[in-house]
């Protein structure tokens, strides 16, 4: 779900099965990306199958518990996420800047990565 590429996790939680079809599209993309992408905001929203979305949500509350993130607030989470987060062209194109969108996890969970990464080396 995340890709290696990105500082994904090498295990069992990060992997849901596919057709080779869909994990070609998707690529090195992150799944709320890829939905945002291939179907808006509403797609990444309402589009992701309920068995990976369950897996999805799971692996990301993981990530964000381990970097200690989970009691900010929005605007804490605004002030230290978005100035890093990689959407930015994204949420002018979805018209979504400053608001939290379902991108959003994908940026967030890819912060977590990045910092842990950084901390572990």
């Amino acid at each position: 779900m995340l890709p290696q590429s990105l500082k994904g996790l090498r295990d069992e939680k990060n992997v849901v099965w596919v057709c080779q079809k869909c994990n070609s599209a998707k690529g090195a993309r992150r799944p709320r990306e890829w939905y945002t992408i291939t179907q808006g905001l509403c797609g990444a929203k309402y589009g992701v199958p309920r068995i990976a979305e369950g897996k999805y949500l799971k692996l990301v509350y993981r990530i964000v518990r381990e970097k200690g993130l989970l009691n900010l607030s929005v605007q804490d989470l605004k002030a230290q996420v978005c100035p890093k987060c990689d959407f930015g062209t994204m949420c002018v194109n979805e018209e979504s800047m400053g608001n939290p969108s379902p991108p959003c996890l994908d940026g967030v969970v890819t912060f977590c990565l990045r910092e842990l990464v950084t901390e572990d080396q």
